[in-house]
């Protein structure tokens, strides 16, 4: 009984909009459910809202005088948390990565441009996590923005997905599938320079080593050098060759006459 009391109150501080306070004078249906509002808030925060409750003569919205209004075709959660966004008393609370769309989708039906901006400033914060961020959650964000027009995510986004090493794995994600051709266009042109700048990479650090490993070889000669003509008399005399194998000094380093 405990445990389910618990459970009760923490559904109802998650959802400050479960009943009525002294100012509430609106309720919105939802899936049958009650969300009991304030017509000022919300008129204040979406034009839509503000030409249902607030209609100018003449325009005759049926919601201007009801104490109850129905949202049909619209998820209880989903609502819920966008009204969340939208009260100022309670739009600190953070977004998550399943609130994203449906939060866009009802900002741009209601007009509300603070829960947008705050979706757009969720995916510039999400961004920041670089590698952390799953090839899913990447291809999201751009769904998202060629949905609603945050296409200034993109080249960050692109950069992103560079980092997936399968093209494989982006065209089974059901995300990519729904991006325009426009915006896979794009990522895939993005893609080929990122390689091509690993492959340049490659390249050098391989001609580095090859240097280093000729650079070894000559000390590795230069120390064998040195051990085998240490006693020989003509090997101390400046630009002498050594008579036993032709080897000799120049500028205090061994070099053999075969390699100069």
């Amino acid at each position: 009984m405990e445990t389910e009391a618990k459970k009760m109150r923490t559904e109802e501080k998650a959802n400050p909009f479960d009943k009525a306070d002294q100012f509430s004078d609106v309720v919105l249906k939802v899936d049958g459910r009650k969300l009991h509002v304030h017509k000022m808030i919300l008129a204040r925060s979406s034009p839509v809202f503000n030409a249902m409750f607030f209609p100018d003569s003449g325009t005759g919205f049926k919601e201007k005088n009801a104490k109850e209004v129905a949202l049909p075709d619209k998820n209880y959660d989903e609502v819920v948390n966008f009204l969340t966004q939208l009260y100022p008393e309670h739009s600190s609370k953070s977004i998550k990565d399943n609130q994203l769309l449906s939060l866009l989708a009802l900002a741009e039906e209601y007009q509300v441009e603070h829960v947008r901006t705050k979706c757009d400033q969720y995916i510039s914060q999400q961004v920041t996590r670089g590698s952390k961020l799953s090839s899913n959650q990447v291809l999201m964000y751009l769904w998202a923005g060629h949905l609603y027009n945050l296409h200034h995510h993109n080249s960050a986004l692109f950069t992103l997905l560079g980092n997936v090493r399968r093209i494989a794995t982006l065209k089974a994600n059901p995300y990519y599938q729904r991006l325009p051709l426009k915006t896979t266009k794009e990522l895939l042109e993005k893609r080929c320079d990122t390689l091509e700048k690993e492959n340049e990479k490659l390249a050098s650090s391989s001609k580095s080593l090859e240097r280093y490993k000729a650079a070894i070889n000559r000390f590795i000669n230069e120390l064998h050098i040195d051990s085998t003509h240490a006693d020989c008399d003509a090997w101390h005399v400046r630009d002498k060759l050594c008579p036993n194998c032709g080897v000799r000094k120049v500028r205090n380093e061994f070099f053999s006459s075969n390699l100069l």
